[in-house]
């Protein structure tokens, strides 16, 4: 039975959540972070947590993020929308179509919606449910001296360039596409949990994270608990600007989405329950 999970709830999934995901950063800062976001004005509107029962005991959970959808023909201001992310099964549970069924469940309610998720599993399991998928590459490389000449810029500007690329890519888009609107309070969500790790590490927070050379942007935010810098976007494939960008938070290596040999990333995508390409798939997959 699929049943929406409580603040008790919820709690009681961060060690089975953290043993999956909390890696470097350690449960003692993944469960503070996971709280955290649950506390942002974002995540106390806009972020559900779901629950699949059987004989009353929780066997497998997943969350739902309410998000913004530019779909071609539309404007900045997007469509509603869903981020599927979280999904886990406990190990003495897995194997037995948990999953599946409490997703089945989820998408039979909302058979017409449009969303996003990105897989760390075999794309295929969620093309069954109408996703497809639009690979990318998580590349990380030490951070180079740079002739790069940026300065920094304020959010709303950078947003309103990310609205403005992913648009007209979505006009250029020869089938069915969509893109995350770069919506504003779920940006802010995203950066709340480098500001706890930046806390954590006792390091302030940088007081801008866009940056520009010419036409040339980049978001990027400093990890201080893992010792590196996250590009959560880029315009371009300038590498020179995102080592100039990450060179000025002071940290030695970074992490960006590009081609190349790196860990393989399946951001997936459905627009009105059917297969749709992902496009521009930057600045959401840091969950």
């Amino acid at each position: 039975m699929l049943e929406h999970a409580d603040a008790a709830a919820r709690a009681a999934l961060g060690p089975q959540r953290a043993a999956e995901w909390a890696g470097a950063v350690g449960t003692a800062a993944f469960l503070e972070r996971n709280d955290r976001l649950y506390r942002h004005p974002f995540g106390r509107a806009r972020v559900e947590t779901w629950l699949w029962r059987v004989g009353g005991e929780v066997v497998s959970s997943m969350d739902a993020l309410q998000v913004r959808l530019l779909v071609k023909g539309g404007t900045s201001v997007g469509v509603p929308g869903f981020l599927i992310a979280s999904v886990v099964t406990p190990p003495e549970h897995r194997g037995r179509g948990c999953a599946s069924a409490m997703l089945e469940a989820y998408f039979a309610a909302r058979p017409g919606a449009s969303g996003v998720l990105y897989s760390d599993i075999a794309p295929a399991f969620y093309r069954r449910f109408g996703f497809l998928e639009s690979p990318m590459k998580a590349l990380s490389a030490a951070v180079e001296p740079s002739a790069a000449r940026l300065r920094p810029v304020p959010v709303a500007e950078g947003l309103a360039v990310i609205a403005k690329a992913r648009l007209e890519a979505l006009a250029a888009a020869p089938g069915p596409a969509l893109a995350l609107a770069p919506d504003p309070e779920f940006v802010d969500w995203q950066l709340e949990r480098y500001r706890h790790f930046a806390d954590a590490a006792g390091r302030s927070f940088p007081k801008t994270c866009f940056w520009r050379d010419g036409a040339d942007w980049v978001f990027a935010v400093p990890h201080w608990l893992l010792g590196r810098v996250d590009v959560l976007w880029r315009s371009g494939p300038r590498l020179d600007v995102l080592h100039a960008a990450a060179g000025s938070l002071g940290l030695p290596k970074m992490v960006y989405w590009g081609q190349g040999e790196g860990k393989a990333e399946c951001p997936m995508a459905r627009l009105s329950g059917s297969p749709a390409a992902f496009l521009d798939p930057q600045l959401c997959d840091w969950w």
